[in-house]
């Protein structure tokens, strides 16, 4: 799946100067809307998102914590809820 990239979570969110003209896309404000959002997206985008997700925020967990507890923070519930909601 090079390359392959449906859409943005900048889109999703409404963050960076895009165009949100879907009505669900520009109300998306808490984790559980943008959830719900994905959700109706098919299969591979949602394992497109929930493996983009993973790796973010892998990236930043190692990037602001030392390295045992950029471990613990990845094997958190937050990365398995995500995990859960977009299978």
């Amino acid at each position: 799946m090079s390359e392959y990239s449906p859409i943005s979570f900048k889109y999703l969110t409404g963050w960076g100067d895009v165009d949100l003209t879907m009505p669900q896309v520009a109300t998306a404000a808490t984790l559980e809307d943008i959830l719900k959002t994905l959700k109706k997206f098919s299969a591979k985008e949602r394992e497109y998102f929930r493996n983009k997700w993973r790796q973010v925020y892998r990236f930043y967990a190692e990037a602001l914590l030392d390295p045992e507890d950029a471990e613990k923070a990845c094997g958190d519930d937050y990365l398995k809820k995500i995990e859960r909601e977009l299978t």
